[in-house]
């Protein structure tokens, strides 16, 4: 029997992952998107494999599951709400240039964070590291393939 995933928090604000820890494969039933200020993880899922960290944005969609690996020193990351112009985005990877201010208006406004947000980001392709990663991109893309290859 494949165990499903459980669903879990994603908390709007700061969020704090201890050094070395394993967040096992997980669903989150809203939309968000989370910035990385410090420290780092590996995110493995639906979308694919991305290493980020500081000032890396991943996008997440309804229901989208996947697992973290954060690294020795940490991380520490904010959440927000995903903002309708990023929703139907065929990324899910970028960055911004300076995450402290999103932090800085997301504590007062946070809707002018989320402006901010869609202001400052920057779309990065997804790097396929191997055939998973492959057929997440394939599959995300709607690009018609065969499972064969």
């Amino acid at each position: 029997m494949i165990a499903r995933p459980s669903f879990a928090a994603a908390p709007l604000g700061l969020l704090a992952h201890v050094p070395n820890e394993l967040r096992g494969r997980h669903c989150h039933d809203t939309a968000y998107v989370a910035i990385v200020l410090e420290g780092g993880y590996q995110e493995a899922g639906d979308e694919g494999r991305f290493d980020v960290g500081p000032g890396d944005v991943l996008i997440h969609h309804d229901f989208e599951s996947h697992l973290d690996r954060v690294e020795a020193r940490g991380a520490r990351v904010l959440i927000l709400d995903l903002p309708p112009t990023l929703a139907g985005a065929p990324y899910v990877r970028g960055r911004v240039r300076d995450p402290d201010a999103l932090v800085r208006f997301a504590s007062r406004d946070a809707a002018a964070a989320a402006a901010l947000l869609v202001e400052d980001f920057t779309a990065l392709p997804a790097a396929a590291r191997d055939w998973p990663d492959l057929l997440a991109r394939d599959l995300r893309t709607l690009t018609p393939f065969a499972l064969a290859d």
